[in-house]
């Protein structure tokens, strides 16, 4: 057999649902032997604990069957930022308390008690899979192992601020902030084929929309952990997720997947049909990355 390769799947809220396709396509083509390693980064992070428990055509129903509803909640946008900055300079408030527009406990329940995941399966899986989350204590943004605590894993990977606030929790996502981490990658697999799967077309990057949004997030976050330099890091990742992706377009041995500019689905869509035609496309990549793997 020829060299293993490592898989990292990106995040992206809804989007999700196309990097759903991909583990979908590669559970197909029973891609674990060629392997060595797989990362995560929020939803991505979901997306590889099916893969790796051989659930993916169940798992990925969570999209638009669980997660249309309960999950995604814009209305309280407003209310949550206005939350954020009581609770920053006036008083404190009870974590059972907050407002959250991102509702990660339901996301939980529903791979516990509807969308079953087999944590024993993942934990017997013998391809390791880390998750990327940001130390809300030191800053740093890091890779963790899954397999240590699955299901809190996960809970920490989607932990998306500003929109799902938990002050009492040390790790967060850190795909937020950080995309990719393409150096990190290289370096720590210097050797092998690397497949990066992200869930935005390449020009949905770096947009007005985007950069004014990250500038929102970044004022919001570092009211949340001001310790931290949160604003300026958000102010920059746009410029640095654009970096990224050419870096890996420039490096040989690095397979970029992403969806085409059709893609009918954005981070909050709820639509079941427009998700479901995310994932065909998602699967169709799949079955370009199973080859690449294989080659």
């Amino acid at each position: 057999m020829k060299k293993k390769s490592v898989l990292y799947l990106g995040g992206g809220g809804m989007l999700g649902v196309f990097g759903a396709g991909i583990v979908t396509s590669l559970e197909e083509e029973n891609s674990y032997p060629y392997l060595d390693a797989v990362y995560g980064g929020s939803a991505g992070s979901f997306n590889l604990a099916y893969f790796l428990s051989r659930q993916t055509h169940f798992g990925s129903t969570i999209y638009w069957e669980n997660l249309t509803k309960n999950f995604v909640n814009i209305k309280n946008l407003i209310p949550e930022s206005l939350q954020i900055v009581y609770n920053r300079f006036i008083s404190e408030i009870h974590p059972e308390s907050m407002i959250n527009s991102l509702n990660v406990e339901h996301a939980i329940r529903v791979v516990k008690n509807e969308k079953y995941l087999d944590i024993r399966k993942i934990k017997r899986q013998p391809i390791p899979v880390y998750v990327k989350v940001l130390d809300t204590k030191t800053g740093e943004v890091k890779f963790v192992d899954m397999k240590s605590n699955p299901l809190q894993r996960l809970r920490e990977a989607i932990t998306l601020e500003p929109y799902n606030f938990h002050p009492t929790q040390r790790l967060i996502d850190g795909e937020a902030i950080s995309p990719i981490g393409i150096e990190y990658l290289l370096l720590k697999h210097p050797n092998q084929k690397i497949v990066i799967c992200i869930n935005y077309h390449p020009t949905e990057i770096g947009t007005k929309n985007r950069e004014f949004r990250n500038y929102l997030d970044g004022i919001l976050c570092s009211m949340m952990y001001p310790h931290l330099d949160l604003y300026a890091r958000f102010r920059q990742k746009e410029e640095y997720y654009k970096n990224q992706i050419k870096k890996a377009m420039k490096e040989e041995r690095v397979l970029l997947i992403h969806p085409p500019k059709n893609n009918p689905s954005k981070e909050y869509t709820t639509d079941p049909e427009k998700l479901k035609e995310t994932y065909e496309m998602g699967k169709k990549a799949g079955k370009r990355v199973a080859e690449f793997l294989r080659s």
